[in-house]
């Protein structure tokens, strides 16, 4: 496995794969847990683990199934603070600038990831059912968030790709700097020399009308920046649904360690008896030793589920850390002081009146068609 956070073992999919492709219409967090569940057992048998003891993340637009040992490793990478500066400066790198989908996708499987978790949870009655009222209205605001920036930055980003078309400037100059660029790395010097007094001629109109994009631009970097804080809130609710499921787990443990104690107990006194010639009950001893083998894998399965959300918390909690960083650099070293508070600030307010009017509707996370909501939303709402 690769020191690199990016570069390792571990099995991936791109979010495409997961959801069945561009072409789909409905792409559902029922398709995303068939997914799951179909490859989850494929992938443990590959790396000849128990299926329980992987651990699945979302890192850099791809989902990773990983074993224990490799979530180790990504830690201790996390640890050394040259390598998690290095992935802090590729992940600033995408969110300021990577594509809008991949960022609303990834956003989208996060969100995935805490509903599914949260409807299981819930049939099986795995967390206290007080902690799943706390977090279905938490969870049907982070739906509603991603919604009204996702929608807000396709806005946004539709204002400053129409602008840039009406300047013929941009494509010309843009064209000719990689065209010169190419010419240098092929060491046609004088090819590229001519190439750079032609820009030369026109940077400085080029210049001018970059300038008049910048307050769109920057009201991009805004709303890039609260997708940020979204993804942080969404693993928060990840994070404290693994929180819950480690302290029911342990107490599950817990007393079934206890009860395989008694079990235990109650079949040594039997084997003293039989020992010293005492008939026993034959059919309440087999009985006996069967609930001890299937106590005994119990704790085992518990164990192993249990190990693996602890390490995928840890994970989560180095990803919050992260986004932290992304958020306060986007904040204090390019939207601050940047000249163009007001008219971000502008924009913002006009963008929140027309999303008041337009008034999406969201169904509660409880019911059933809710399991559809926001892919299927995210995806058409693009296709528009």
């Amino acid at each position: 496995m690769s020191t690199d956070l990016e570069d390792s073992s571990a099995s991936e999919a791109s979010f495409d794969s997961i959801f069945g492709g561009e072409d789909q219409k409905y792409l559902t967090l029922d398709r995303f847990d068939d997914y799951w569940e179909r490859t989850r057992p494929l992938e443990a048998d590959r790396k000849g683990v128990d299926p329980n003891k992987l651990v699945r993340f979302v890192l850099n637009g791809k989902v990773n199934w990983i074993t224990q040992d490799e979530a180790s490793l990504y830690l201790q990478i996390s640890d050394d603070t040259d390598k998690r500066q290095t992935a802090v400066k590729k992940e600033i790198k995408r969110a300021m600038r990577g594509e809008f989908k991949s960022l609303s996708d990834e956003l989208s499987v996060l969100l995935a990831i805490s509903a599914s978790t949260l409807g299981r949870y819930k049939e099986e009655q795995a967390i206290p059912e007080e902690e799943i009222r706390r977090i279905e209205p938490t969870l049907q605001r982070r739906f509603q968030e991603v919604e009204q920036l996702t929608s807000a930055m396709r806005e946004i980003e539709k204002t400053i790709e129409a602008k840039r078309k009406r300047e013929p400037i941009f494509e010309e100059y843009e064209s000719k700097l990689g065209r010169m660029m190419n010419l240098q790395r092929q060491g046609k010097t004088t090819e590229a020399a001519n190439l750079a007094q032609e820009l030369a001629a026109k940077k400085r109109q080029y210049v001018i009308m970059s300038r008049a994009l910048e307050p769109d631009i920057y009201t991009s970097y805004y709303y890039r920046m609260e997708l940020q804080k979204t993804k942080k809130r969404v693993l928060n609710v990840q994070k404290y649904l693994s929180a819950q499921r480690e302290d029911s787990l342990e107490n599950e443990i817990r007393h079934l360690k206890q009860e395989l104690h008694d079990l235990k107990s109650a079949k040594e006194q039997e084997d003293d008896l039989k020992a010293r010639g005492v008939t026993v009950d034959t059919d309440e001893y087999e009985n006996r030793v069967e609930k001890i083998d299937k106590t005994e894998k119990k704790i085992e399965k518990g164990s192993s589920e249990l190990s693996a959300i602890e390490k995928e918390t840890k994970l989560i909690a180095t990803q919050i850390e992260n986004v932290d960083d992304v958020i306060a650099y986007i904040n204090d070293e390019v939207l601050k002081d940047s000249g163009y508070e007001d008219s971000i600030e502008d924009q913002v307010r006009s963008m929140m009146t027309r999303q008041k009017l337009r008034k999406p509707k969201f169904p509660p996370i409880a019911a059933k068609f809710s399991s559809r909501m926001v892919i299927v939303q995210h995806r058409e709402s693009q296709s528009k």
